[in-house]
């Protein structure tokens, strides 16, 4: 995720150095009583998060002193966890490095929004070749964030954007910041949603 000011009233700012560009949840047209919208949300606020967890010159005492309590009712007490070590590992860039921060809240996201759908759903999608493509998307994210193949796979036409899936080009290649990034999965779950 790169941090960007869009101008109230445009809908998208252009980014140096990259060919596309960003746009704002309003643009991407999903319907808030829709299966996917409040998964994006919290994406996008878990994501958002991001920015002052890796920022250490503009967010140097984030989370300084902070304590997170979990509920756990079923361990009969909650977890109790002090979030500035946290914050210190992700910032050692070692530990987790942003990229992969992003990748894995992009593969909870496409994993959590497939898994939503009904199997009927699930099923109707494998009629379209975008559909394949969502559902290939979700396997990879439950592999590691990486394309998995099982057998004869993909049976069907698997292809969205000119991203054609296939065995022989993508078979354990990376998926979010290798084939896709988070901000195409947000596009391919807005398509998708069109289609159910």
């Amino acid at each position: 995720m790169t941090n960007q000011t869009i101008t109230p009233g445009s809908a998208a700012a252009a980014l140096t150095g990259q060919a596309a560009k960003l746009q704002i949840l309003g643009d991407l047209k999903l319907d808030p009583a829709g299966p996917f919208y409040q998964f994006v949300l919290a994406y996008l606020a878990a994501s958002a998060g991001l920015t002052a967890v890796y920022d250490a010159a503009h967010y140097t005492d984030f989370l300084k002193g902070t304590v997170g309590i979990f509920p756990s009712p079923l361990a009969g007490v909650g977890a109790i966890v002090r979030l500035e070590p946290v914050v210190g590992l992700a910032r050692d860039g070692i530990t987790l490095p942003q990229p992969e921060a992003e990748s894995r809240l992009a593969c909870m996201l496409v994993n959590t929004a497939y898994e939503s759908l009904t199997v009927a759903q699930q099923t109707g999608l494998k009629a379209h070749k975008e559909g394949e493509s969502f559902r290939h998307s979700r396997h990879a994210a439950s592999h590691g964030n990486k394309w998995h193949f099982l057998g004869n796979e993909p049976v069907r036409p698997a292809e969205w954007k000119g991203v054609v899936l296939g065995r022989a080009n993508f078979q354990d290649k990376p998926f979010i910041h290798g084939t896709l990034t988070p901000g195409d999965l947000l596009f391919l779950l807005g398509d998708i949603e069109k289609l159910l």
